[in-house]
């Protein structure tokens, strides 16, 4: 089931639901009888929303779950995480147990893994989930089961394999990553799929200095979200004046804040856009601070990267991830256009059933009385 959720502030939810015995995810179960479920909602962290059937565990003597996951913490250090010892009967009334994961782009291949609990405190049974791994089973799935999910299917399709290339570009880019606890290599390579190597933006930013501050420089920051910092330059380096507060016009409502980096001594303001969705990618953000203005999107910043001779494989790598996982999710979510056919009228005969004249959508499928 897919279910495109604009919600009124921050983000858009891909609701990609699949029964784990039908195949969504990767399981190790004792048994197909649980009926578990997931959704993955796709905006500036990648969360696995998770639906946990605990009542059908009772044969097997589980009065409890717990759950273990990987993550990125508020100051950018790798960690894992467990919950409290959630006990069923404190569910009554609850038809499932459900509660979300939120990972940075490069942890979408580590499980979360949720233990069912008897009165001892012992295991027995586990389940394990990876957004990956949910990906995959869209990927792998043959057309006509795809096309049972949506009528986005190619859409769909390709959206996980943006995610897929948008983590392992994360993953390249970060190598201290791959020496963290519990790291998971992604090796898939979506790039021919894609279009990868042809992929470019170019970049329009449009900025005025102001008396004593401008925009000097931008990165493009993924660990713990999408993100944008936006670096100041001020021409008297100790003038700690704390200006008015920034105007900030952000696609969808996305947060911001501002603080400074020190390196080698020296200050570094920014700006900083937060909560970025993919779709929005190639948005304007417009910042004016102190006199200074500044608009610019996610894709100027990556097509910059592209076209700059100085930057790395790995970053230009990243950047074309970001510019490809914005063109799909943006096809994913943009509104149907309607191609209708008439279906005309026949009679009922002692065979077949009759119909009055309707009207079919070959692009989506929907009935209609009229065109």
């Amino acid at each position: 089931m897919i279910n495109n959720k604009r919600a009124l502030s921050i983000f858009i939810s891909l609701c990609l639901l699949l029964i784990m015995a039908a195949g969504g995810g990767s399981v190790v179960s004792a048994d197909e009888i649980h009926n578990n479920s997931m959704n993955l909602t796709v905006g500036e962290n990648i969360v696995s929303n998770y639906v946990i059937d605990y009542q059908s565990y009772g044969a097997e003597g589980g009065v409890a779950l717990r759950y273990t996951y990987n993550c990125v913490s508020e100051q950018a250090q790798y960690v894992t995480k467990t919950s409290d010892v959630i006990s069923f009967d404190s569910l009554a009334g609850e038809d499932y147990y459900r509660f979300s994961v939120a990972q940075a782009a490069a942890q979408i291949a580590e499980p979360t893994t949720v233990e069912i609990l008897n009165t001892d405190g012992e295991t027995v049974d586990t389940v394990e989930y990876s957004a990956k791994a949910y990906c995959d089973s869209v990927i792998n799935m043959t057309a006509e089961e795809r096309a049972g999910y949506t009528h986005k299917a190619e859409s769909l399709t390709k959206l996980c394999m943006s995610i897929i290339t948008y983590a392992k570009s994360a993953q390249e880019y970060f190598p201290d990553y791959m020496q963290q606890q519990g790291a998971v290599a992604i090796t898939d390579d979506y790039s021919a799929e894609l279009d990868l190597a042809n992929a470019e933006y170019t970049p329009a930013v449009v900025k005025a200095d102001g008396e004593n501050v401008s925009f000097r420089s931008a990165s493009f920051i993924c660990t713990s979200g999408a993100k944008l910092r936006l670096y100041l330059s001020v021409q008297n380096e100790k003038d700690d004046t704390l200006y008015e507060e920034p105007n900030v016009s952000a696609p969808q409502g996305a947060g911001w804040e501002k603080g400074y980096v020190v390196k080698n001594g020296v200050k570094s303001y920014y700006i900083q856009i937060n909560d970025i969705l993919p779709d929005y990618f190639d948005s304007k953000n417009t910042v004016s601070y102190a006199g200074a203005q500044i608009s610019v999107s996610v894709l100027d910043y990556a097509g910059s990267v592209i076209n700059s001779p100085s930057t790395s494989s790995q970053a230009k790598t990243l950047a074309k991830s970001l510019i490809v996982y914005n063109e799909n999710a943006r096809a994913y979510f943009a509104p149907i256009t309607h191609s209708t056919v008439l279906v005309p009228a026949s009679a009922a005969s002692c065979t077949q059933s009759g119909n009055t004249e309707y009207y079919v959508c070959e692009e989506c499928g929907k009935y209609f009385s009229d065109e």
